[in-house]
């Protein structure tokens, strides 16, 4: 399906009505040239996308850290992803912060979260109870946030939100919504796709009246 999908193309149907007319025409060489053209336009997509995709396999692949984990009252050492509320987390430097987590213990910890708030340095973290309400998240020194990094220090924290409902994952959730539209150039290209079609069929039907008059004329003079 995937590879079907490149000729979904006002230009491929344009290349590909060029060619079935040519062969008609029984100029083979023009037809079997054009049909090369569209079969490369057709790999060459496919295998782009075929990169894309591996390369956000291999993104997927460092994104799914391992932390020491506090629970039942056992060190355990999990996956990021089947981490739950409640559970205590260790954070030592280097390390995926893996869940939006409430600090209980800091110890000159620092954390850069320039994913979130665009800082560039990193956030010195407390474990020290904040009174105010509706704060931004660069402002919420008590809080680890998912995806963000130890710099260094350590600190442990107890996971309040997990996978979309961190503050990454609504994000996530934001970008996943917005509706896909198709780019500058597919849209220039559908575009001069449109064009190139009414144009041609319009010099069609001209040649087509312009060989009538053509035979009628031709006939009177016989």
């Amino acid at each position: 399906m995937r590879f079907l999908k490149q000729f979904n193309s006002s230009i491929i149907y344009i290349l590909a009505a060029a060619a079935i007319i040519t062969f008609l025409l029984h100029r083979y060489s023009d037809s079997i040239v054009i049909g090369l053209v569209i079969i490369a336009n057709a790999l060459i997509g496919y295998f782009q996308e075929i990169s894309a995709d591996n390369a956000l396999d291999k993104i997927k692949e460092l994104l799914v850290s391992e932390n020491y984990v506090i629970r039942d009252g056992q060190k355990l050492e999990l996956p990021s992803r089947e981490l739950v509320t409640g559970d205590l987390v260790q954070l030592e430097a280097g390390d995926s912060v893996p869940a939006d987590m409430r600090l209980i213990s800091a110890d000159n910890l620092n954390i850069q979260e320039s994913v979130l708030t665009g800082e560039t340095n990193s956030v010195e973290k407390t474990e020290e109870p904040i009174t105010a309400d509706n704060l931004p998240l660069a402002e919420r020194s008590n809080m680890a946030f998912a995806s963000t990094a130890v710099t260094s220090g350590s600190g442990l924290g107890i996971v309040v939100a997990t996978a979309t409902h961190t503050e990454i994952g609504k994000i996530q959730q934001d970008v996943a919504e917005v509706k896909a539209k198709p780019t500058p150039l597919m849209q220039n290209l559908n575009r001069l796709g449109l064009g190139l079609s009414i144009a041609i069929v319009i010099a069609a039907v001209l040649l087509f009246i312009l060989g009538m008059i053509t035979t009628c004329t031709a006939c009177q003079r016989c």
